[in-house]
C-alpha cells in the first residue's frame, strides 16, 4: 500500500514502538545539555525504516518526522530556538531523508 504526502494517516499508522522511541529520543532536544546525536539518529533511522516498510512515500515520511518534532516544540520553542538545537532539529529531517533512501 502506498501513500502520498496528503495521506499521512493510513490504516497502518506508524508502528508504536519506533514512534515511541523516536518521541523519547526527540525529548532530549529540550534537555538542559545538548544531546548526543547518535541515539537520535538511530531512532530516526528506525522510525523511517518502519514507515517505508509500511509503504509511506518520502513526502509522507518527512511530514511524519516534522510532526514528531512539532510535538516536542509545543511548549519548548524557546529551547529549540537555540542555534545548536535548531541545527540538530534540521539534521533530524536530513537523517530521515537519508534513512528513507538507504532502506533500498
Amino acid at each position: 500500500m502506498t501513500h502520498d504526502a496528503a495521506d499521512i494517516r493510513w490504516s497502518g499508522e506508524p508502528v508504536d514502538a519506533p514512534r515511541t522511541r523516536l518521541d523519547h529520543a526527540l525529548r532530549s532536544l529540550v534537555a538542559p545539555t545538548v544531546p548526543d546525536p547518535a541515539p537520535l539518529r538511530h531512532a530516526v533511522h528506525e522510525y523511517v525504516a518502519e514507515l517505508r516498510r509500511d509503504g509511506a512515500t518520502i513526502e509522507a515520511t518527512v511530514i511524519h518526522v516534522k510532526q514528531a518534532l512539532a510535538r516536542i516544540e509545543t511548549g519548548n520553542a524557546d529551547v529549540l530556538l537555540l542555534p545548536e538545537r535548531r541545527r540538530l532539529a534540521e539534521q533530524i529531517v536530513s537523517w530521515s531523508i537519508e534513512a528513507y533512501y538507504r532502506a533500498d
